[in-house]
């Protein structure tokens, strides 16, 4: 099963799963089931507004985001930093695979 955005980004997906000494190929399934359920173009672009404009309330209802759908709660605990340093991060694609890798590490 091919995906745009996963072709698009092999290589960021390839060097993560190496830093965080992962499988391949858990990393990229993980990724493309998640895309699965919410991969939609207008789940993308609700999930960049409210990570963007309306950070406060994407934080306080602990939302799913990104290729991933990293919960911002699950963020804060791996990356032990408050929330609104990072919470404009997640929809960006690459930030969120790194996040998954350190997860899943």
């Amino acid at each position: 099963m091919h995906n745009i955005k996963i072709d698009k980004n092999k290589y960021i997906i390839d060097d993560v799963a190496r830093e965080n000494d992962i499988n391949i190929n858990l990393l990229r399934t993980i990724i493309k089931l998640e895309m699965i359920y919410r991969g939609r173009l207008y789940y993308k672009i609700l999930e960049y507004i409210a990570c963007k404009v309306f950070r406060n309330y994407t934080i306080k209802k602990d939302f799913s985001v990104g290729l991933a759908q990293i919960k911002v709660s699950t963020a804060q605990k791996v990356l032990r930093k408050n929330p609104d340093l990072f919470v404009r991060k997640l929809v960006d694609d690459e930030f969120n695979i790194k996040m998954c890798g350190k997860i899943l590490r």
